[in-house]
C-alpha cells in the first residue's frame, strides 16, 4: 500500500507516518519546506496557500492508494478569512482533484468538530447542524463540502473526520491540558475560566491515527464523529491533572474570568464511527494524561510537531 499524507510533520500527521511506516506502507509525503518527518521518507513540495503546487507531477514513480489529507492553516490572529479559505478550501478542492487525477482510491480527510459551532442537540451527532464561528471552521466546513460532492459526483471514496479535541505528545502548549499539566508541575495553581463547568471531549492523538486508518480502509465513506469515550469538565480536568502529578500543591480554583462557553458541553455521539468504521477508542483521558506527565517527568523530549 502506498500513502500520501499531507500535514506529515504535524500533530496528527506525523505519528500517522509512522505508523504507516510500521505498518509497511510506502508513505510520499506532501511538505512546505525541508522538514521531513523521519529519515528515508520520500517527499513532494507542497503549499496549501500556493494551491497550483498541490498537482504533485514529480510523485516518485508508483501509484497511490489513499489520501491523507491532515494538513491546514491553523488558528491565527494573523490569519484572515480569505487566506483560511485559500489554504483550507481551494487547497482541499485542489487536492482532491488531484486524487482523481492521480486515481487514487480514498480519501481521509481531517476536518474539526467545532465546525458545528455551539452544540444546541446532545450527545452531538453527524447530522447537527452546522453554524461555525470563526473563519478556520467555516473553512473546514467548506472542505467537508467539497469532500462530499467529490464523493457523489465523482465517486471518490472520501471520509472526513470531525475530530474533538485531540491531545499526547507534541500537543499546543497553549492547549489547556498542556497548561494545567504545566502548572501542576511546577506546582502552580490550576484555574478555570467561570465555574469550570464547560465541558470538552479529549480524544488520544493514537486513536485518531487509528480512525484514519480505518477511514481509508472503509467501504462506508461519508463524515465521522471521531473522539474519546469521556467528557470532561474543566474542574474535573484540573483535579485529575493535580491528581496525576506527584508534587503538585497548587491550588485548584477559579480565575475570577467569566467562560464565554459557561455550561457548554462537547458530548459526541460516536454510534456511526463504531458502525461505519469499527472506531472504538481505547486511550482514556486518565491514561493518556498519566503517561504525558510521565513523559514530561522523566525528561523525555516531547516532539515539536506544532510548530513544525
Amino acid at each position: 500500500m502506498r500513502a500520501l499524507v499531507t500535514g506529515a510533520t504535524g500533530f496528527i500527521g506525523n505519528p500517522l507516518v509512522l505508523e504507516l511506516r510500521r505498518r509497511g506502507w510506502d508513505v510520499v509525503c506532501v511538505l512546505r519546506g525541508a522538514s521531513r518527518p523521519a529519515p528515508g521518507i520520500q517527499c513532494v513540495h507542497g503549499d496549501l496557500l500556493q494551491p497550483e503546487s498541490l498537482c504533485f507531477h514529480d510523485i516518485p514513480t508508483g501509484s497511490v492508494d489513499v489520501l491523507f489529507h491532515f494538513a491546514a492553516l491553523l488558528p491565527s490572529q494573523e490569519s484572515s478569512p480569505e487566506r483560511y479559505l485559500l489554504a483550507n478550501c481551494v487547497g482541499t478542492v485542489r487536492l482532491l482533484q488531484t486524487a482523481v487525477q492521480l486515481g487514487i482510491k480514498s480519501v481521509v480527510y481531517a476536518s474539526s468538530l467545532p465546525v458545528i459551532g455551539t452544540p444546541k442537540n446532545l450527545p452531538i451527532t453527524e447530522d447537527h447542524p452546522t453554524n461555525p464561528r470563526h473563519p478556520y471552521h467555516l473553512s473546514k466546513l467548506c472542505g467537508e463540502m467539497a469532500c462530499e460532492m467529490s464523493r457523489r459526483t465523482q465517486g471518490l471514496r472520501v471520509s472526513c473526520l470531525r475530530i474533538t479535541s485531540p491531545f499526547g505528545p507534541g500537543m499546543s502548549p497553549n492547549s489547556v491540558l498542556a497548561r494545567f499539566v504545566d502548572s501542576a508541575l511546577r506546582s502552580g495553581n490550576l484555574q478555570w475560566l467561570g465555574s469550570g463547568s464547560r465541558a470538552q471531549n479529549f480524544v488520544h492523538v493514537s486513536d485518531v491515527v487509528m480512525a484514519a486508518l480505518l477511514a481509508a480502509e472503509t467501504d462506508h465513506p461519508g463524515i465521522y464523529n471521531i473522539g474519546g469515550n469521556e467528557t470532561t469538565s474543566m474542574q474535573e480536568l484540573a483535579r485529575t491533572v493535580a491528581r496525576l502529578t506527584p508534587g503538585a500543591h497548587g491550588e485548584l480554583n477559579s480565575k475570577g474570568v467569566s467562560d464565554p462557553e459557561e455550561g457548554c458541553r462537547w458530548d459526541v455521539d460516536l454510534t456511526r464511527a463504531a458502525s461505519g468504521l469499527k472506531y472504538h477508542p481505547k486511550i482514556s483521558l486518565e491514561l493518556g494524561l498519566a503517561e504525558y506527565i510521565a513523559r514530561l517527568q522523566l525528561g523525555v523530549e516531547m516532539p515539536n510537531w506544532w510548530n513544525s
